[in-house]
């Protein structure tokens, strides 16, 4: 079982749904935070899913008492341009550490996660961004999460937007 089909269950498990494009609906039950770790650094593999001209991707990982999580999305192919026009992600945090900054990176576009729920000590959030971000080929696009501290996070998105010859 992949890291992020863990993390569903998990969150399944704790009463949390899932909805397509990163929207959540949150139904609060207990839990343990061991529940909702996965291995330190892992990656859910993932394939760019493109159909005529239309790009979406998604990813997820965890970063276990970190002070950030960055996500790599594949490289734009050669003689591509990709023009990301939404962001969706969401994530959960254990511990009080402020988020410092959310941001798509490359061209930096500020992104705006809201508090969902605290169970347990741990937040959730979630952000659904409209944005216009291009990218040329063999560049690479990233989502980063900074904390003010170590936090421990786990976190998903997906970028979608058009795939056009350059």
């Amino acid at each position: 079982m992949g890291q992020l089909a863990r993390a569903v269950a998990s969150m399944r498990r704790v009463g949390v749904a899932l909805a397509a494009f990163g929207l959540l609906t949150i139904a609060p039950a207990a839990h343990s935070q061991a529940q909702l770790s996965a291995p330190a650094g892992a990656r859910e593999p993932r394939t760019p899913q493109i159909v005529k001209q239309q790009y979406q991707e998604w990813i997820g990982r965890s970063c276990p008492n970190q002070q950030g999580c960055l996500l790599t999305f594949t490289a734009v192919p050669a003689a591509k341009l990709l023009i990301v026009t939404h962001v969706s992600c969401y994530f959960s945090a254990s511990g009080t550490a402020a988020m410092t900054f959310f941001l798509l990176a490359s061209p930096t576009t500020a992104l705006i996660p809201s508090l969902l729920t605290t169970v347990s000590g741990v937040r959730y959030f979630q952000s659904s961004n409209e944005v216009l971000a291009i990218y040329q080929a063999g560049e690479v696009p990233l989502v980063f999460v900074n904390w003010a501290a170590n936090t421990s996070t786990g976190m998903g998105c997906m970028i979608a937007g058009t795939l056009r010859r350059a």
